[in-house]
């Protein structure tokens, strides 16, 4: 897998100087819900077997939206306000499900508010922003209404690459496994270790998409990675410039996984390590509206983005946020699977605010968020605040692949052809993408058929290195001979790191995609070996006293063919034994070795017959 942004050339990550503080509404619009529940039927049309992917990136390639909120889903009457009383959470460590009161909210969040964001550790990349994000209307966030109950302002999102730097950066693809079913969403930073995304992406009332909610549960693991993107070759697999976390307990409102009231499609997530205090997050506001609305996320959904998408598509339009509710912000925006849980935000003198989460859409520029409002910011801060002695971010080491800066100066094959048994050269990199030292690394190399390195591809050596320390890469460059198991065919150069030091849990086995392993790295551009038919093979053959090997001595035998040699005993003696490297087998006084694919040897022991004497009467 493609990972990190770390500085390169064994440069640590700088960090920047300061820090800050640390739907539809069912009463609006008919046409809207007619396009929500067309896209309900369609989805719900018949239950899906699980797909079957054959590594992590075929999955964050494929994999699924996850079910949106569907209007028979809901139990609560249309219009009656949610009662947000009572969260309910999974320790995704155990699997153990709890309910949680919630205390009253305090008088401070009664009133409209706001909390800055920060913008994380790592400094700007530099990158020019292929994003277009958009300034709010006023800052008191005038809201315009519908002109007709048809105008559509909306103006399709557009991918975007670039989205290493704040605020891109705080915005992850979510990759969630319920039961056998894995599905995407998108998310956004809430603090060091948190996350906000939609109540359907951590408790979904349908997760085999057959219309029935017989099956509703939470996942059972979630996998989150900011600032995914697709930049650099090979195409087609992700970047991850900032590593991945994995979320070891998940939260939402019973409104939602009880009620399936779409007012309560929030869900919140704690990682096991700190990423936020590296990406930054935005800013949360509540109590105001904005008309002029940024959005993004990481949709999935054909045919409205290409297959195979991996990156961003944020999207802006003035005036495109009307008819605030208490708890929903409708727009005019075109969303699709895979952008809910992503952000909507304002973006006004310099700072940006989260109001709400995208949560459903017609697929034609209707959309709806989830609004941001005190109910979130007390029981989400509430259980932050918790979890800080409870459940703090671990600070360990994850060693991979930098794949994201000056590709050609960090790996590299210099040696794209080659005999059998020749000899490849070629560059490599190791990233800590970690909050901790790595011990002492041990990295092996592999020739594999295809660009997913695990140990059972061919072996070709190993480096012995230092400790690699948080956030830091190093490149060596490394000479190494084919082995002759090395057929003629094409092969990729990979390598697998594994440090002294223990890692984050979950995808630092190489061992099948399912453990899978995201400590190795891998070159692009293909090797070819080529089947040589003058390369030979030094076979030595020696013979003990008391008899002759002949050919003795050192022959050149062509790769794959067999060598012979006749076995003479001397008077007195008696062939004993065959032995040496290159194995074989004995047909008369005749010793022929198996296939030679490597330098080896033939040893021939003899010994003395007993030296008995025969008198004339018949005695000895």
């Amino acid at each position: 897998m493609k990972s990190s942004g770390a500085v390169r050339h064994t440069t640590n990550i700088r960090f920047a100087a300061g820090r800050a503080a640390r739907s539809f509404s069912l009463a609006g619009s008919a046409r809207l819900l007619a396009g929500l529940l067309g896209l309900s039927m369609f989805a719900a049309a018949h239950a899906a077997e699980p797909p079957v992917y054959k590594d992590w990136n075929d999955l964050l390639r494929r994999a699924p939206a996850a079910p949106e909120p569907r209007p028979e889903w809901r139990r609560t009457p249309v219009g009656q306000p949610p009662v947000k009383n009572l969260g309910t959470e999974k320790d995704l460590r155990t699997g153990t499900v709890h309910e949680r009161p919630i205390d009253p909210i305090p008088a401070l969040l009664a009133r409209p508010g706001k909390v800055e964001g920060f913008p994380g550790e790592v400094a700007s990349s530099g990158d020019a922003t292929d994003a277009i994000e958009g300034a709010a209307r006023t800052a008191s966030g005038a809201t315009p209404q519908r002109s007709s109950p048809d105008q559509i302002l909306a103006t399709p999102p557009g991918p975007s690459y670039y989205v290493r730097d704040y605020p891109w950066r705080t915005i992850y693809k979510l990759v969630m496994r319920f039961g056998a079913y894995w599905y995407v969403c998108s998310a956004e930073t809430f603090d060091g270790f948190h996350l906000m995304t939609a109540g359907h992406c951590v408790y979904n009332f349908d997760p085999n998409d057959d219309g029935s909610t017989s099956d509703q549960q939470w996942a059972d693991e979630i996998w989150a990675f900011p600032a995914q993107t697709d930049l650099v070759t090979p195409s087609g697999e992700a970047d991850q410039p900032y590593g991945e976390a994995r979320a070891v307990w998940m939260r939402s409102w019973s409104c939602w996984t009880v009620d399936a009231d779409w007012d309560c499609d929030w869900g919140f997530l704690t990682l096991d390590r700190p990423m936020g205090d590296r990406v930054g997050w935005m800013g949360r506001q509540w109590g105001v509206t904005e008309s002029n609305v940024n959005y993004s996320g990481y949709p999935i959904e054909q045919p409205y983005v290409p297959a195979n998408t991996l990156v961003q598509y944020p999207g802006y339009d003035a005036g495109n946020a009307h008819d605030y509710t208490d708890y929903r912000i409708p727009m005019y925006a075109y969303t699709y699977g895979g952008h809910s849980g992503g952000p909507v935000w304002r973006y006004i003198d310099g700072s940006r605010y989260i109001l709400g989460t995208n949560s459903t859409s017609d697929r034609a520029g209707n959309a709806e968020a989830t609004r941001y409002t005190s109910d979130e910011e007390n029981y989400f801060s509430s259980s932050a605040t918790s979890d800080q002695s409870n459940l703090p971010p671990q600070y360990l080491p994850d060693l991979g692949e930098e794949f994201y800066y000056y590709e050609n100066t960090l790996k590299w094959l210099y040696t794209p052809s080659v005999g059998r048994r020749g000899e490849i050269l070629f560059d490599y990199n190791v990233v800590n993408n970690g909050w901790a030292d790595s011990g002492a690394v041990v990295v092996d190399f592999y020739a594999s058929g295809d660009t997913n390195i695990w140990p059972g591809d061919i072996y070709l050596g190993s480096d012995y290195l230092g400790s690699i320390g948080a956030y830091t890469y190093y490149t060596f460059s490394k000479q190494l001979r084919l082995p002759a198991s090395a057929s003629p065919g094409q092969y990729y150069i990979g390598w697998i790191a594994t440090g002294a030091n223990s890692e984050y849990g979950g995808m630092d086995y190489c061992g099948g995609w399912r453990a899978h392993c995201n400590n190795y790295g891998v070159i692009a551009a293909p090797l070819t070996v080529t089947f040589d038919s003058g390369f030979n093979w030094t076979v030595t053959a020696s013979a003990s006293s008391g008899g002759v090997i002949s050919p003795a001595g050192s022959q050149a035998i062509e790769d794959g063919l067999q060598a012979s040699f006749a076995l003479l005993p001397d008077p007195g003696y008696a062939l004993d034994s065959v032995g040496g490297s290159c194995g074989g087998s004995l047909f008369g006084g005749v010793f022929t070795t198996d296939a030679v694919h490597a330098d080896c040897t033939v040893e021939a022991t003899f010994v003395e017959l007993p030296n008995d004497t025969i008198f004339a009467d018949g005695f000895d």
